[in-house]
Parts: structure tokens; C-alpha cells; sequence
């Protein structure tokens, strides 16, 4: 997954949301989920546009 490896990377929230073109509330939310479950955290799914969403 792309984004959690831009985390890993040290990348910040609107540093995510900036190169998803997604909000930063959103990349934050993704990047609580990886922290509280993985890659494969279970509130992880596909978007509409591909990208991976927190549900």
C-alpha cells in the first residue's frame, strides 16, 4: 500500500493527503488505522478512485 509506505517513511498527514489528493483528516485517519492495525488493519478498504480508505 502506497500510503503506508509514505508513513514509513516518515511522511506527515498533509505530506499523504497532498500526493493522494485526498483530505488531510482522511490521511490522518489512514495513518491511525495502520498504527492501531497494520497494513492489514481491519477499517482498511478500497475507495472508489483506488485509493485505500479508512471505513
Amino acid at each position: 500500500m502506497q500510503a503506508a509506505d509514505r508513513f514509513a517513511d516518515g511522511a506527515s498527514d498533509a505530506q499523504v493527503a497532498r500526493e493522494f489528493r485526498v483530505s488531510r483528516m482522511s490521511a490522518n485517519r489512514w495513518r491511525r488505522t495502520l498504527e492501531d492495525g497494520g497494513r492489514r488493519g481491519p477499517g482498511l478498504q478500497r475507495g472508489r478512485r483506488g485509493g485505500v480508505q479508512a471505513g
